[in-house]
């Protein structure tokens, strides 16, 4: 999770969780979490069913959001699951 998010979480918690750990690689983060070795903050899209993870909604006012854009080159051909992908991403960014 990006760590201005994180810092605004525990900002707002009466907790100070120790963070022995950080990493950006996804993959990573979802195996420890899979191996109960911690317990991590990921972006909904992040989790599928086969992770076999349970994952439960942050609730609250004041959030941060993010703003995430999907790149690539002008011109590209894509492919029909990048085309799924994006229209994937795009179907969860309006909600």
């Amino acid at each position: 999770m990006h760590a201005k998010a994180f810092e605004w979480f525990e900002r707002q918690s009466v907790a100070s969780p120790q963070v022995v750990y950080r990493s950006s690689d996804v993959g990573l983060l979802k195996k420890m979490v899979g191996e109960h070795v911690g317990i991590s903050f990921l972006a909904r899209l992040a989790i599928t069913p086969e992770d076999h993870l349970i994952t439960r909604p942050l609730l609250g006012n004041n959030q941060p959001a993010f703003q995430i854009s999907v790149v690539y080159k002008k011109g590209t051909r894509l492919s029909a699951s990048q085309e799924e992908l994006i229209r994937v991403l795009l179907s969860v960014s309006n909600k």
